[in-house]
């Protein structure tokens, strides 16, 4: 990561039908699959749809992945993410349906949503937002390993 920290724009999609905007991560994992991601300040885990884990799998870009006992839930590490054009740290998910993210005909209007543990808990020290433009800088704690 050039000077330890990540910009991108947050891209807007819109349920028009329930009158919910969301704000999503433009996200890549392996260059070739896309994930829209919304920020969630309120989650614990990080998490991705059924439909999302099956892309990842089929393209073989899932780097880790395990079945959870106690939960039920399929956990993955995903690596060689992306977050706009610029690399970005590995990112562990939880695999599950996530009712409000669907849209009324069964579609995901999302991919998933980052929670505490990649924004907050993980690899960034600082998240600051530009609430005008919707610009975003991600800085990368110094005292993570490897930085």
């Amino acid at each position: 990561m050039q000077g330890d920290e990540i910009q991108f724009r947050l891209a807007v999609r819109t349920d028009r039908q329930r009158e919910r905007t969301w704000l999503t991560v433009p996200m890549s994992v392996g260059g070739t699959i896309a994930l829209a991601m919304i920020p969630n300040s309120i989650a614990t885990r990080s998490v991705i749809t059924p439909l999302a884990y099956q892309q990842l799998r089929t393209a073989n870009l899932v780097a880790l992945d395990d079945f959870d006992l106690r939960t039920g839930r399929v956990n993955a590490v995903l690596n060689d993410v992306w977050i706009g054009d610029q690399p970005a740290p590995d990112l562990t998910v939880q695999v599950r349906d996530v009712p409000e993210l669907l849209a009324p005909e069964g579609q995901y209007l999302v991919d998933g949503y980052l929670g505490l543990d990649y924004l907050f808990c993980g690899d960034f020290g600082s998240l600051e937002i530009n609430t005008r433009t919707l610009r975003v800088t991600l800085r990368v704690d110094p005292r993570t390993p490897g930085h």
